[in-house]
C-alpha cells in the first residue's frame, strides 16, 4: 500500500509539473515578439539539444518522450553539451563582452 501511495504522489508531482511547464509555453507562444532563425545554431546542429516549434504541441511532446524516454538519448546529448562547453570560457567571455562595450562606447555621444 505505501508503494502505491508513493506511485501516486510522484505522479501528482509529475503531472503538477508538466501543467506548469505546458502553461510557460503556453504564455511563451501568447508573447508578440517573434523572430525568425534562418539556421539553428550550431548547438542544435551537434546534437547537444534540440530545436522544436514553440508553437507545435506534438513537436513538444515529441521531444519530450524522445529525451525522456531514452537513457541513451539523454547520455549522448550531455556528453556533446559537456563537449560543446568546453569551447567557453570566462576569459574569452569578458574579452568579448568588453569589446562590444567598448564599440558601443566609441559611438555613444559624451555626456553633458
Amino acid at each position: 500500500m505505501r508503494d502505491l501511495d508513493n506511485l501516486l504522489a510522484v505522479d501528482r508531482a509529475a503531472r503538477a509539473r508538466l501543467g506548469r511547464f505546458m502553461q510557460g509555453v503556453q504564455s511563451y507562444r501568447r508573447h508578440p515578439y517573434r523572430r525568425a532563425l534562418a539556421d539553428p545554431p550550431v548547438v542544435w546542429q551537434e546534437g547537444a539539444a534540440r530545436l522544436i516549434d514553440p508553437y507545435d504541441e506534438e513537436d513538444i511532446a515529441r521531444a519530450l518522450l524522445e529525451v525522456g524516454g531514452s537513457a541513451q538519448s539523454r547520455s549522448q546529448m550531455r556528453e556533446r553539451g559537456l563537449a560543446r562547453a568546453q569551447a567557453f570560457n570566462w576569459t574569452e567571455t569578458a574579452r568579448r563582452t568588453l569589446a562590444v562595450l567598448n564599440e558601443i562606447a566609441s559611438r555613444a555621444s559624451p555626456l553633458k
